[in-house]
Order: C-alpha cells, then sequence, then structure tokens
C-alpha cells in the first residue's frame, strides 16, 4: 500500500512513491486508496463510496 488517506488517519509510503518515479503534492486531491501491484506492475486507484440507504439499480446508474 502506498497511500490510505479518509481513514481517521493517513498513511503514505513516500519511499515507495519516490522508488516508482511518483511526485504528489499532499495538498491536492488523492484518491481514498493507493496500491501498487509488483507482480503485474499495476498501480490502483480506489475511490471509497458509503451508502445509507440499499443499493438499488437506479443508484448504480446514477
Amino acid at each position: 500500500m502506498i497511500f490510505a488517506g479518509d481513514t481517521g488517519g493517513e498513511y503514505l509510503d513516500e519511499e515507495l512513491l519516490s522508488q516508482l518515479g511518483i511526485s504528489v503534492d499532499t495538498r491536492g486531491k488523492m484518491p481514498d486508496v493507493v496500491i501498487y501491484n509488483p507482480w503485474k506492475n499495476w498501480l490502483l486507484l480506489t475511490e471509497s463510496v458509503t451508502s445509507h440507504d440499499q443499493w438499488t439499480e437506479n443508484g448504480m446508474l446514477n
């Protein structure tokens, strides 16, 4: 894991970001979670969603 925000705290692996050649302005907007998969060389950017109601087809389409 490279970054986790919206957790009540925050985690940022600056060393791994530097190794990947990624520069981040931590004052800017970030996804909720950033994960690096070294086996596939994938950078996964994830946004979390919360809902207080049941999921509906209409809600998923909007």
